[in-house]
């Protein structure tokens, strides 16, 4: 045998030793002194010392990667604003204490990693920066910034309100459970941005909590909670707030001021009904009321303009006001184990729906428009009292699982054999007699349910080259059925065994 070796460079080192080393890639230097050689060639710059490295920086003009890591760099020249093409600036485990103002003239940068240094404070313009998609800031002494979720994980969890309060200051997050009571001392920590306060007996919160103008994330989950104070809505800076497992009958009326807020959950709540203000939560992006009392919701909540997720399974709603249609962001709409009797005409101006769950509710139809939910994937209706479907259901063309167990249905609409992306059709426990020749030409199908009808025979399968799993109890259908459903059932991926089973039936 022959061994090959093309990119692999071997090197005869002074101990004696063959090492092994990888060709320099292009435009790639891990030595300054080489790199400014060829300028204009460098688009990645990785190094491990930094003399001389303030005077000559602004030479790299097509420098898209900048990583300086583990040194004893203590600050950046003005003239990093001048590397217009980088795209990445990886300074972690350094000695900077401060960061020039110029950082902000770098229209490409993505990723800014400032890790596990001694910085205090950052330019306030450089959070704003539209590319940036990538800033790291944990390990340093920051006060006033707000920190990414990812960040604020990696900051030091106080689980002690006695240790905390020895250098409030610095503390970032804090958690306390199995609390009787919160004591007014909570408002010192005025850099607090996470608080847990889950698993507790608390009855009431201090209204010193509104000094926390730092906050981000408050979880109060599975207390004895009736009401939050007013205050509570100060926290400008708030943009996710759990409040389940307690019995609150209502939100503050001011909710709208938490202008910040992208998630709230309140799931085995108490709530009834929601404040008209809000509508003002134009960041919100989910909210969860799984499990609560609300008959009806107010029609404040399609002002929502920012909201993915709806989640409201489990509640007595009867209806649905038409502002619905209004939230145009929407992907996900949970409306399951309700008492919905019908959807809104407008149910189809929900543009961005993928997830529509609309099981165990009372719809006995279905309105025409939900055919204009383009991007739907996933449409689950078990367990309603549905007697038919509209002919536009078979313009859901992106649809993947439509289930419909245990409804009345007593006939399919021909269109859905237009379902080219459906893989699972569930139909179990309904009233149909017949199916339209069309669900031959589902041809991406995988999975077919269909026991508990009274069906007496099964249109051609054989196209169905992906059905692998059918639901059925064969034992219902005549002789000659049985024959012709074997031989389609052949052309599918159903498994041999399965279809030999159907010979003892003859």
């Amino acid at each position: 045998m022959k061994l090959y070796i093309t990119s692999i460079i071997l090197v005869l080192s002074f101990g004696g030793f063959l090492k092994a080393q990888l060709p320099q890639q292009e435009g790639h230097y891990t030595d300054l002194k080489t790199a400014l050689k060829h300028p204009k060639e460098v688009k990645k710059l990785v190094l491990n010392e930094v003399k001389g490295l303030e005077r000559k920086l602004h030479k790299f003009k097509n420098l898209e990667v900048l990583q300086v890591e583990g040194t004893s760099l203590q600050s950046l020249p003005a003239n990093i604003g001048k590397l217009k093409k980088l795209k990445e600036l990886r300074l972690a485990n350094n000695q900077l204490t401060d960061l020039p103002a110029t950082l902000a003239n770098l229209p490409q940068l993505e990723v800014l990693n400032l890790a596990n240094n001694r910085l205090k404070e950052i330019p306030q313009n450089l959070q704003q920066l539209p590319t940036l998609k990538n800033l790291q800031l944990r390990g340093n002494e920051l006060k006033g910034i707000l920190l990414r979720p990812e960040d604020l994980q990696h900051t030091p969890l106080y689980t002690s309100l006695t240790e905390a309060l020895k250098e409030p200051e610095k503390v970032l997050r804090l958690s306390l459970n199995n609390l009787q009571e919160l004591p007014e001392s909570i408002g010192q920590f005025k850099n607090l941005q996470s608080l847990n306060l889950n698993n507790g007996y608390l009855t009431q919160l201090p209204k010193s909590i509104n000094q926390l103008g730092q906050l981000q994330e408050l979880s109060l989950v599975n207390n004895r909670l009736t009401e939050l104070p007013s205050s509570l809505t100060d926290l400008k800076n708030l943009k996710s707030l759990n409040l389940s497992a307690n019995p609150i009958a209502q939100l503050p009326e001011n909710l709208g001021k938490l202008t910040q807020l992208k998630q709230l959950t309140a799931l085995q709540c108490r709530l009834t009904d929601l404040p008209s203000s809000v509508g003002d939560l134009k960041m919100l992006e989910q909210l969860h009321l799984s499990g609560n009392r609300f008959q009806s919701l107010h029609e404040s909540i399609g002002s929502l303009s920012n909201l993915k997720l709806l989640d409201l399974s489990q509640n007595p709603l009867q209806s649905l006001p038409q502002t619905l249609g209004n939230l145009g962001n929407l992907k996900q709409l949970n409306l399951s184990q309700n008492q919905l009797l019908k959807l809104p005409e407008n149910i189809g101006s929900l543009k961005e729906l993928k997830l529509l769950n609309l099981n165990q509710n009372q719809l006995e139809a279905l309105p025409k428009s939900l055919g204009d939910l383009k991007l739907l994937e996933n449409l689950q209706l078990n367990g309603n009292t549905l007697k038919t479907l509209p002919e536009s259901i078979g313009k859901l063309a992106k649809l993947k699982n439509l289930d419909l167990n245990f409804n009345h249905l007593q006939q399919l609409p021909a269109g859905i054999g237009e379902l080219g992306s459906l893989k699972n059709l569930q139909l179990l426990g309904n009233q149909l007699k017949t199916l339209p020749a069309q669900i031959g030409q589902l041809k991406n199908l995988s999975s077919l349910s269909l026991d508990k009808n009274p069906l007496q025979s099964l249109p051609d399968l054989s196209n169905l080259k992906q059905l692998s799993h059918l639901s059925f109890d064969f034992k219902q259908l005549p002789v000659a059925e049985v024959e012709k459903l074997k031989n389609s059932l052949l052309q599918t991926s159903v498994s041999p065994l399965q279809v030999r089973q159907l010979d003892f039936l003859k």
